[in-house]
């Protein structure tokens, strides 16, 4: 039996699964077929900022773009709950690294995850986050080096 991947999509990243840029061909790849290749996680934060960005997009994605992230995250992501702990580790995480609050609650997720799942690949599009999921030991791709 093949052992599935391991894949923390932050948001940068994962909405280029919905969102045909750079990088999209890359993200898309570890969701075909998603269920059997790939396990995915995401932070909870996810859907407010992915829903945030299809809303403030110009001009706004079709609403079917934003129903079948809904249906994704719905049913074929693995959610990581944004607790008291997530968000102390947060805080000192964006004061070690300096990262934007959003940020640092996507690493520190993709982090507790790792704890059980060492091999996981943290897939971000936001280079800041790059550098810091590095120096904390994460494996990481940063889509928009393909396409």
């Amino acid at each position: 039996m093949i052992e599935k991947i391991k894949v923390f999509l932050d948001t940068s990243a994962l909405l280029k699964r919905y969102i045909r840029e750079q990088g999209s061909h890359y993200v898309t790849q570890f969701f075909t077929p998603y269920r059997q290749r790939s396990r995915m996680f995401v932070s909870e934060l996810t859907y407010v900022e992915a829903l945030a960005a299809f809303a403030r997009r110009s001009p706004a994605p079709p609403a079917a773009t934003s129903k079948a992230f809904v249906a994704d995250y719905q049913y074929g992501m693995r959610k990581i709950l944004v607790d008291r702990t997530i968000i102390e580790q947060a805080a000192l995480l964006a004061q070690t690294h300096k990262l934007r609050a959003a940020d640092a609650i996507q690493l520190a997720s993709v982090l507790r995850v790792a704890i059980s799942a060492p091999d996981i690949l943290l897939l971000t599009a936001d280079l800041e986050m790059v550098i810091a999921a590095q120096t904390e030991g994460l494996q990481v791709e940063n889509p928009n080096r393909y396409d």
